[in-house]
């Protein structure tokens, strides 16, 4: 049995993607051990196993900068040599340096797995020589990677293009499992959210990370205007505090609840109730103009329609399976509502989300996973 080690700088348990591929290999018989960092916020995290993963939570001293930069390659590094991988694999940038010396040591394949453009992220606008570091580490190990995957088109055009690859990365999209109908009917919904769906006729929702670039002033600007939805916002950041000032002084305050972060089976029923689904990122980055959101497919799966900004990624997959709306302004997204508010609108969008959602899985998208790693063995 190969032993696939996978390195990721967050903790596991909220990383879907990191999770999804990590089980779908122990399905496939692989050993999976993942080395996680400990983020010191949400719950507690914890070492143990998981639908047949190991996880090792690693806790590191530093809070930021240089210093937890070396902390996280020495605690890696130091977990590493008590491990025996057959492959090891790289969960983004910041995993790659430690996770390649590892792999030369011993003589084994490496798998670079890039979430997004990392060095056109948010996180690292203004910050010259951080951004100058990571681009040395990329450039260098990215042609020693045995095999580079990413989750959308456009960043896989880009990183060859811009790294002179030899061959295009692999696409793998970060879609949601094809959900199981009758759990995410038992779950128990959050009772400010019941209570909200019974006071508006139509309600929307958001999921994800709050934080700039989301569209989350906008959308919380148009459901003013929008008198018969409500709006459920799924999650936390750093926005979350602005965020809830700025909707206590709303006219629409009543029909906007925010719940914070969620188990992943009771969001799923939450977005199960939604008329419709934001996921409207703005371009502030090359990183969010690639984007790929995995609440896209979230919504798709839940059959939900889609009202979306229009990027290059997210304007594909409505346009390509009928899954919503695309929006470039508020006058485009109040209108997209009102028009969900007719219902043959609604079913007709409702019966194409449907057919695209089993084409639009991680059930599909995994199936390229198995045979990258049959290849490496």
């Amino acid at each position: 049995m190969a032993h696939v080690v996978m390195l990721v700088h967050s903790d596991y348990y909220h990383d879907n993607r990191v999770v999804r591929e990590a089980e779908l290999l122990a399905a496939e018989r692989y050993k999976v051990t993942v080395l996680a960092i400990e983020t010191g916020s949400g719950e507690p995290f914890r070492s143990g196993h998981q639908n047949g993963v190991e996880v090792i939570t690693c806790r590191v001293s530093a809070a930021s900068g240089k210093r937890r930069f070396i902390s996280v390659m020495r605690v890696f590094w130091r977990r590493l040599k008590s491990l025996r991988a057959d492959i090891i694999h790289a969960h983004d940038l910041d995993t790659l340096l430690p996770a390649w010396r590892y792999a030369r040591s011993r003589g084994i394949p490496l798998v670079y797995d890039s979430h997004e453009l990392y060095l056109e992220s948010t996180g690292l606008r203004g910050r010259r020589m951080n951004r100058a570091v990571w681009s040395a580490i990329e450039r260098m190990l990215i042609h020693r990677a045995d095999s580079v995957i990413t989750v959308c088109d456009s960043i896989a055009g880009y990183l060859q293009e811009f790294y002179k690859l030899d061959r295009k990365p692999e696409v793998i999209r970060n879609f949601a499992a094809s959900q199981n109908t009758d759990a995410v009917t038992k779950v128990k919904i959050p009772v400010q959210v019941q209570e909200l769906r019974s006071r508006v006729p139509y309600l929307a929702i958001y999921q994800g990370v709050l934080r700039e670039g989301r569209g989350l002033d906008l959308i919380t600007d148009v459901i003013q205007d929008a008198a018969n939805w409500g709006l459920v916002i799924c999650g936390s950041g750093p926005m979350t505090d602005e965020l809830s000032l700025k909707i206590a002084g709303l006219q629409s305050e009543y029909r906007i609840v925010m719940t914070g972060q969620l188990p992943h089976n009771v969001l799923s029923g939450v977005t199960g109730i939604a008329d419709a689904g934001f996921c409207y990122i703005e371009p502030i980055s090359l990183s969010y103009r690639f984007a790929l959101p995995n609440k896209l497919s979230e919504y798709i799966q839940a059959g939900v329609p889609v009202i979306g900004s229009d990027l290059p990624e997210i304007r594909h997959l409505i346009d390509e399976h009928h899954a919503g709306y695309v929006c470039s302004t508020r006058e485009q997204i109040i209108q997209a509502l009102n028009e969900l508010e007719i219902p043959e609108n609604s079913a007709r969008i409702r019966h194409n989300l449907k057919r695209a959602a089993p084409l639009l899985s991680w059930q599909m998208e995994g199936k390229k996973l198995v045979a990258l790693y049959e290849k490496l063995v």
